[in-house]
Protein backbone atom coordinates (compact mmCIF):
# COMPACT_ATOMS: atom_id res chain seq x y z
CA UNK A 1 0.00 0.00 0.00
CA UNK A 2 2.82 2.51 0.92
CA UNK A 3 4.45 2.25 -1.90
CA UNK A 4 1.24 2.87 -4.08
CA UNK A 5 0.89 6.10 -2.04
CA UNK A 6 4.55 7.39 -2.92
CA UNK A 7 4.31 6.26 -6.78
CA UNK A 8 0.82 8.49 -6.49
CA UNK A 9 2.65 11.44 -5.48
CA UNK A 10 5.51 10.67 -8.10
CA UNK A 11 2.73 10.42 -11.24
CA UNK A 12 1.13 14.11 -9.79
CA UNK A 13 4.44 15.35 -9.99
CA UNK A 14 4.66 14.10 -13.48
CA UNK A 15 1.63 15.66 -14.28
CA UNK A 16 2.68 18.88 -12.87
CA UNK A 17 5.46 19.10 -14.92
CA UNK A 18 3.55 18.50 -18.22
CA UNK A 19 0.79 20.84 -16.64
CA UNK A 20 3.15 23.84 -16.11
CA UNK A 21 5.65 22.91 -18.52
CA UNK A 22 5.35 26.15 -20.58
CA UNK A 23 6.40 27.78 -17.20
CA UNK A 24 8.92 25.67 -17.08
CA UNK A 25 10.28 26.08 -20.30
CA UNK A 26 10.37 29.58 -19.93
CA UNK A 27 12.60 29.77 -16.29
CA UNK A 28 14.43 27.27 -17.52
CA UNK A 29 14.95 27.11 -20.97
CA UNK A 30 17.93 24.17 -20.81
CA UNK A 31 14.77 21.98 -19.39
CA UNK A 32 13.03 21.81 -22.86
CA UNK A 33 14.96 18.93 -23.83
CA UNK A 34 14.03 16.95 -21.36
CA UNK A 35 10.10 17.94 -21.06
CA UNK A 36 10.16 17.41 -24.66
CA UNK A 37 10.46 13.52 -23.78
CA UNK A 38 8.15 13.38 -21.28
CA UNK A 39 5.84 15.22 -23.76
CA UNK A 40 6.49 12.84 -26.42
CA UNK A 41 4.40 10.46 -24.25
CA UNK A 42 1.57 12.54 -23.20
CA UNK A 43 -1.27 10.95 -24.49
CA UNK A 44 -0.82 8.28 -22.76
CA UNK A 45 0.26 9.02 -19.58
CA UNK A 46 -2.97 11.03 -19.64
CA UNK A 47 -4.91 8.04 -20.60
CA UNK A 48 -3.19 5.80 -17.97
CA UNK A 49 -4.13 8.76 -15.28
CA UNK A 50 -7.48 9.37 -16.21
CA UNK A 51 -8.34 5.25 -15.76
CA UNK A 52 -5.86 5.68 -12.41
CA UNK A 53 -7.72 8.62 -11.40
CA UNK A 54 -11.28 7.36 -12.06
CA UNK A 55 -10.21 3.78 -10.04
CA UNK A 56 -8.76 6.04 -7.33
CA UNK A 57 -12.07 8.89 -7.03
CA UNK A 58 -14.08 5.50 -6.46
CA UNK A 59 -11.51 4.22 -3.54
CA UNK A 60 -11.41 7.21 -2.30
CA UNK A 61 -14.98 8.54 -1.60
CA UNK A 62 -15.28 4.90 0.02
CA UNK A 63 -12.49 6.20 2.52
CA UNK A 64 -14.93 9.84 4.23
CA UNK A 65 -14.73 8.04 7.58
CA UNK A 66 -10.63 8.51 7.68
CA UNK A 67 -12.01 12.13 8.23
CA UNK A 68 -14.03 11.85 11.56
CA UNK A 69 -11.23 9.36 13.16
CA UNK A 70 -8.83 12.05 12.81
CA UNK A 71 -7.21 11.50 9.63
CA UNK A 72 -9.02 14.63 7.54
CA UNK A 73 -5.67 15.60 6.49
CA UNK A 74 -5.14 12.58 4.63
CA UNK A 75 -8.71 12.08 2.96
CA UNK A 76 -8.32 15.89 1.80
CA UNK A 77 -4.84 15.15 0.13
CA UNK A 78 -5.87 12.09 -1.16
CA UNK A 79 -8.97 13.77 -2.77
CA UNK A 80 -7.46 16.33 -4.22
CA UNK A 81 -4.46 14.01 -6.07
CA UNK A 82 -6.98 11.88 -7.56
CA UNK A 83 -9.25 14.84 -8.90
CA UNK A 84 -6.21 16.36 -10.13
CA UNK A 85 -4.93 13.07 -11.23
CA UNK A 86 -8.07 12.41 -13.09
CA UNK A 87 -8.16 15.99 -14.85
CA UNK A 88 -4.73 16.20 -16.32
CA UNK A 89 -5.40 12.72 -17.89
CA UNK A 90 -8.80 13.43 -19.05
CA UNK A 91 -6.69 16.92 -20.84
CA UNK A 92 -3.41 15.12 -21.89
CA UNK A 93 -5.01 11.68 -22.71
CA UNK A 94 -7.92 13.68 -24.70
CA UNK A 95 -6.23 13.38 -28.48
CA UNK A 96 -6.44 9.63 -27.90
CA UNK A 97 -9.72 9.79 -25.71
CA UNK A 98 -11.50 11.59 -28.98
CA UNK A 99 -10.00 9.14 -31.62
CA UNK A 100 -10.83 6.37 -30.14
CA UNK A 101 -13.56 6.85 -27.17
CA UNK A 102 -15.28 9.46 -28.77
CA UNK A 103 -15.28 8.88 -32.34
CA UNK A 104 -18.51 5.97 -31.75
CA UNK A 105 -19.52 8.64 -29.01
CA UNK A 106 -23.24 10.98 -29.72
CA UNK A 107 -23.07 14.79 -30.74
CA UNK A 108 -24.66 15.37 -27.39
CA UNK A 109 -21.79 13.53 -25.36
CA UNK A 110 -18.76 14.75 -27.83
CA UNK A 111 -20.12 18.28 -27.27
CA UNK A 112 -20.25 17.61 -23.51
CA UNK A 113 -16.62 16.03 -23.23
CA UNK A 114 -15.00 19.26 -25.66
CA UNK A 115 -16.53 21.90 -23.07
CA UNK A 116 -15.21 19.77 -20.03
CA UNK A 117 -11.74 19.48 -21.76
CA UNK A 118 -12.01 23.46 -22.16
CA UNK A 119 -12.54 24.25 -18.97
CA UNK A 120 -9.58 22.10 -17.68
CA UNK A 121 -7.48 23.84 -20.54
CA UNK A 122 -8.32 27.26 -19.13
CA UNK A 123 -7.26 26.41 -15.60
CA UNK A 124 -3.78 24.07 -16.86
CA UNK A 125 -1.49 26.03 -15.15
CA UNK A 126 -2.98 26.09 -11.68
CA UNK A 127 -4.17 22.77 -11.47
CA UNK A 128 -0.28 21.70 -12.81
CA UNK A 129 0.87 24.04 -10.01
CA UNK A 130 -1.73 22.55 -8.19
CA UNK A 131 -0.50 18.43 -8.98
CA UNK A 132 3.08 19.94 -7.90
CA UNK A 133 2.50 21.06 -4.67
CA UNK A 134 0.35 17.66 -4.14
CA UNK A 135 2.72 14.93 -5.26
CA UNK A 136 5.42 16.49 -3.09
CA UNK A 137 3.13 17.04 0.17
CA UNK A 138 2.20 12.81 -0.51
CA UNK A 139 5.55 11.72 -0.90
CA UNK A 140 6.77 14.04 2.28
CA UNK A 141 3.66 12.98 4.14
CA UNK A 142 3.94 9.87 3.57
CA UNK A 143 7.74 9.66 4.66
CA UNK A 144 7.01 11.52 7.95
CA UNK A 145 4.10 8.72 8.49
CA UNK A 146 5.99 6.04 8.05
CA UNK A 147 8.41 7.05 9.95
CA UNK A 148 6.44 7.92 12.77
CA UNK A 149 5.71 4.38 12.40
CA UNK A 150 8.72 2.82 12.72
CA UNK A 151 9.81 5.14 15.56
CA UNK A 152 7.28 3.73 17.58
CA UNK A 153 7.72 0.01 16.76
CA UNK A 154 11.12 0.70 18.00
CA UNK A 155 10.19 2.26 21.12
CA UNK A 156 7.70 -0.35 21.89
Amino acid sequence: MGILIVIEGLVLIGLGILGVQSRIIRRLPDATETIAKLTRYQGWIGIVAAVWGLIDLIYTLRWIPLIGRGLGAMWISMFIGTLVTLLLGVLFGYGMIQRSVLAKASEDTRAKVESLVARITASQIPIGFVSLIGGAWIVVYYIIISSLIFARSLAG
